[in-house]
């Protein structure tokens, strides 16, 4: 997942907080601060986004290629 502006990444499944598997951030790339991976057991999740200082953001999810 990616987060085009400062903020922080979660994932909830079954009450708990997934661990990120890999992060990375930049400063000064429009559209691409910050990148999170989880690795996603199968059933519902939710994603949290928190800290953002903008009124609005872009968020991309994107499927891990192995």
């Amino acid at each position: 997942m990616t987060i085009s502006d400062y903020g922080w990444i979660d994932a909830v499944q079954n009450d708990a907080y997934l661990k990120a598997t890999g992060f990375s951030g930049v400063t000064g790339c429009p559209g691409a601060r910050k990148s999170v991976r989880f690795d996603l057991p199968a059933g519902p999740v939710t994603i949290q986004v928190s800290g953002v200082t903008k009124d609005a953001i872009n968020v991309a999810f994107t499927p891990a290629t192995h």
